[in-house]
């Protein structure tokens, strides 16, 4: 008799099949349009799913916590370095899209998508609650 091998601890739950159109369109939005909002449209979004919906919830604060020091050291640099400023921000811009594209891609499809490093720490506060 084969027996299946034991599930790791840290991984990812099965994909979301049973999403409703707005709950999509709030995760979608929540990664398209964090920076662009400082934040504010992930919070929200958090906020209102924290309970009624883990994907969702899961998902809104990966987006918030991208983009807290995405924006917090662009304020720096708009500050202290001025020479670079211009360029550093194209480049922490540029980032900040291209991951907040392939998130929403992912979710868009239901999957239970983890950024590099924001995704474990969205994990580990989502688990202690």
């Amino acid at each position: 008799m084969i027996e299946e091998a034991p599930q790791p601890t840290n991984a990812m739950p099965p994909d979301e099949k049973n999403l409703s159109h707005r709950e999509y369109a709030a995760v979608i939005w929540s990664h398209l349009l964090g920076l662009f909002t400082l934040g504010l449209f992930p919070l929200i979004v958090h906020l209102q799913y924290k309970k009624r919906n883990p994907f969702v919830a899961y998902h809104s604060l990966q987006s918030l916590l991208l983009v807290i020091p995405i924006v917090c050291s662009m304020a720096l640099a708009t500050r202290f370095i001025k020479p670079l400023n211009i360029i550093y921000i194209y480049a922490c811009t540029v980032l900040w899209v291209a991951m907040a594209l392939v998130a929403a891609s992912n979710a868009n499809q239901g999957r239970w998508f983890e950024l590099p490093v924001f995704g474990r720490v969205a994990k580990r506060m989502l688990a202690e609650r």
